[in-house]
């Protein structure tokens, strides 16, 4: 699937849904999950949802949220 058609089915979806972090990574624009992580651990970007030992979860609508302030703090 290309990006454009992965970005296109993000926007489709719910604000309850549940992403994993390839998707995360994606919509902020980071080729690693370190960042992603590094900002959870900051308290600067919203926690995951332990969904088990080894899979973790955001609600989409929360990151878009960040995303969104994301944009708002760099126009000031």
């Amino acid at each position: 699937m290309s990006k454009a058609a992965q970005t296109h089915e993000c926007r489709s979806l719910d604000d309850l849904a549940l992403v994993d972090i390839k998707v995360v990574r994606r919509l902020a624009g980071f080729t690693s999950s370190t960042p992603v992580y590094d900002r959870v651990r900051s308290g600067t970007m919203p926690a995951p949802i332990r969904l088990s030992k080894r899979c973790t979860r955001w609600r989409l609508g929360e990151i878009r949220a960040w995303l969104e302030a994301q944009g708002k703090e760099a126009s000031k």
